[in-house]
This record gives structure tokens, C-alpha cells and sequence, in this order.
């Protein structure tokens, strides 16, 4: 779950919404930034799909009694997010081996500092995963490392509008943008640089062949309604907002 917090309520946005809005921005990239690979759909489909571990626990939230909130993708203990992790990476190999492999990669580059046994047995198990599907499909390190990339991006690009209050100014955004966000080598420029201008968000480089219109789908729980009924009927019964946003890249 996605969770940003105001003073009398939490905005809530799934996981795997977040995901789609990736996949989404995806098929809008300027087609100069396209990777050069037969796998497109398969990046689409990591891409789009990532985070689809997450539904299960994002349908009946979980409360964090030492932080008096709701638990974030962020600070879900180890344990669990372990399995929601492993489950999603399963899920989407049904789907693409290639697009498992890359979710692999991805889930595998945030833990790479613990060393927790669980923690490690997990990698270990994700290694042998990503070594059979290399081997199985042929391919090598460098051209999988680019295209996982993609994946990186779509994923921060989307977490940065997720996690962000819109017109949020630059001084305030969330700390994992404030410098920008890393784009894969060969992109003509080193990050991506971009600000919220009302609820509009200016990119400086040409990264979409036009603006991008995308749909948040967010739930405003309120702080009150948590204390009387308890964060999973007070969720289950908050109003759905749709937030329009509008991506603009750019010359």
C-alpha cells in the first residue's frame, strides 16, 4: 500500500494500480527511448505487473501500531513482504518468464545490504530462479540488466506521482526524488528532472511522445472513522477518488 498521510485522514492507493499507471507510462515512451529487443512485451509486462504480490495484503490493510498509521510498502516488516514478494514473482512468471526475471532483479536489488536469514534465503532462491531463466531463454547479463532498467524507471515515475500530493513544491517532495530519477545508460540524458506545476507534471526531457493523461484511483480513509471501526472496514468503506494527471515532457 501505498499510504500518504494529511491531518485528519491517510490517502491509500494499491500497489498494483500503481503498477498499472507504470505500464501505462510505459507504452507512452518516445519511441528514440524504446530498448532495441524482442522482449517489449515482456518488459511491459514486468512493468505493469510488479507489484501484483502486494493485492491480498492491499485489499485488507494492516495497521502499525508503533507508528499509529496504516503499514506502507516501506515499512512492512521483512517477513511478510518476503511473501508478497516471492508470491508476485511467481504470479508473474505464469504470465512471461522474462518479465519474472526482471521482477526478480528488482525485488532481489532492494535487499542486497540485509543479512537477515530470511532475507537471505530468498535471494539465494531468487538467484537459482533468475540463473534457470537465463539459461533457459538464452540470454546474457548486459542486455537483461538494460531492459530491467525500464522497469526501475516506470516504477519510480510512478511512485513519484503516487507518493506526492500534487503541486507539491520541489523542497517538499518525497526524499526518493529530489535529485531526480535515474534513467537507463543509453537515454541521451543522465535523470530525469521534474517538478509538480498545479496538477500537471513538467518533465524537462522529451521522455513521452505527448502528454500523458493518467487516472489515480486513491481511497481517503479517515482518521475518525479508523478509531470507531478499525483501519480494514473504515478502508472497505472510504469513497474512491479519482485524481487526473496530466504528464507533460519536454522539447
Amino acid at each position: 500500500m501505498i499510504v500518504r498521510e494529511r491531518a485528519d485522514e491517510f490517502v491509500m492507493i494499491e500497489q498494483h494500480h500503481h503498477g498499472a499507471i507504470a505500464g501505462q507510462l510505459f507504452t507512452n515512451l518516445n519511441k528514440i527511448l524504446l530498448p532495441e529487443t524482442t522482449w517489449i512485451n515482456a518488459i511491459h509486462t514486468a512493468i505493469t505487473y510488479h507489484d501484483c504480490g502486494w493485492i491480498p495484503l492491499d485489499s485488507e490493510p494492516f495497521w502499525d501500531d508503533e507508528k499509529k498509521r496504516p503499514f506502507s510498502f516501506s515499512d512492512l516488516p521483512i517477513g511478510p513482504k518476503i511473501i508478497l514478494y516471492e508470491f508476485g514473482i511467481n504470479e508473474v512468471e505464469r504470465l512471461s518468464p522474462y518479465a519474472a526475471l526482471l521482477c526478480s532483479i528488482h525485488y532481489v536489488s532492494f535487499l542486497t545490504d540485509r543479512t537477515d536469514t530470511l532475507t537471505k534465503q530468498f535471494v539465494r532462491r531468487e538467484l537459482s530462479r533468475q540463473k534457470k531463466i537465463k539459461e533457459s531463454l538464452q540470454l546474457d547479463d548486459h542486455s537483461v540488466h538494460q531492459n530491467y532498467r525500464y522497469l526501475k524507471l516506470f516504477d519510480d515515475l510512478s511512485l513519484y506521482i503516487c507518493l506526492n500530493e500534487p503541486n507539491t513544491s520541489k523542497d517538499k517532495e518525497h526524499i526518493f526524488f529530489k535529485s531526480g530519477i535515474v534513467v537507463p545508460d543509453h537515454f541521451p540524458f543522465h535523470k530525469l528532472q521534474l517538478h509538480w506545476q498545479n496538477d500537471e507534471i513538467m518533465l524537462q526531457q522529451p521522455m513521452f511522445r505527448e502528454e500523458v493523461i493518467v487516472n489515480i484511483k486513491q481511497r481517503i480513509v479517515s482518521k475518525k472513522a479508523i478509531k470507531r471501526n478499525g483501519l480494514v472496514q473504515a478502508y472497505k468503506d472510504a469513497v474512491v477518488e479519482d485524481i487526473t494527471v496530466t504528464l507533460k515532457s519536454g522539447k
